[in-house]
């Protein structure tokens, strides 16, 4: 009876702080950014899209912002992933280009660990397509612009 006791008291040690609080599971907050590559010219575009040689897709975006400073932030979509598709642009926090690298300057790698992070590709029939389940690349892949 008394092993019992003290586990309970362990239990109830573990689940509260020292001020008296319950601890609490810290939910990441979404942030969206619209990857407009249709209405945006080439030359003046802060991101590329492209293919991976195993079917993936990276989203580059042209800053060199994150130490060491010699490759862009880029995320990549596995190939099994099927983004879901929509009409209409889905309603959530946007970030400007600006907040976006401010953000990325801020956490760096760790960018993904602090934000559910999630790209709306905007498609040639005026369509969404919502990408979630990025991962950060810690090195450079292929992209057409250096």
């Amino acid at each position: 009876m008394k092993n019992f006791e003290i586990l309970i008291l362990f239990f109830a040690f573990v689940t509260y702080s020292k001020d008296g609080k319950s601890q609490e599971v810290k939910i990441k907050p979404t942030v969206y950014f619209l990857a407009d590559t249709i209405s945006v010219e080439r030359n003046n575009r802060v991101m590329e899209i492209g293919k991976l040689p195993n079917n993936g897709i990276y989203y580059a975006f042209f800053c060199r912002c994150i130490s060491p400073y010699h490759f862009y932030p880029t995320f990549i979509r596995n190939k099994s992933f099927k983004p879901e598709l929509t009409k209409d642009k889905p309603n959530g926090n946007y970030l400007s280009w600006e907040e976006l690298a401010n953000l990325l300057r801020k956490h760096g790698n760790e960018f993904v660990k602090q934000y559910n992070f999630i790209i709306v590709e905007k498609l040639p029939d005026r369509s969404f397509q919502v990408i979630e389940k990025l991962h950060w690349v810690d090195q450079e892949p292929i992209t057409t612009l250096k």
